[in-house]
């Protein structure tokens, strides 16, 4: 990933600021009167701080692929809901969650934090 890394850190710097919008994400929350997909979103603060709070991520240097089958699969399955509405349910979420506005796309086999090092 050495080149391609350093390919796109530079363009991201541009397009995504240090504040950035929440990034898209599927919700199992169908509010709407004509089941839309609701279109929320995680925060740079949220990743980040999911990142802070499971250091083994940057020790194992686990893949985006185990960070899901190791801490959000195992969140999800036991609730039987998506992440971003177990997120709705935290206090002062509103920094975590909201409409989203960009769409990241991404290979799950790299390291989790190259990827966030990437966007950030």
């Amino acid at each position: 990933m050495g080149n391609e890394k350093s390919r796109l850190r530079q363009p991201s710097n541009k397009l995504l600021p240090t504040a950035t919008p929440p990034v898209a994400v599927m919700s199992s929350d169908s509010s709407s009167a004509d089941n839309a997909i609701e279109t929320l979103g995680v925060t740079a603060a949220m990743l980040r701080e999911f990142a802070a709070s499971h250091p083994q991520i940057a020790q194992k240097k686990l893949t985006t692929t185990q960070v899901c089958e190791q801490f959000v699969k195992a969140e999800t399955s036991a609730a039987r809901r998506a992440y971003l509405d177990l997120l709705k349910q935290r206090p002062n979420s509103a920094k975590l969650i909201g409409k989203a506005t960009v769409f990241i796309s991404h290979a799950w086999k790299y390291d989790f934090n190259d990827v966030l090092a990437v966007l950030f």
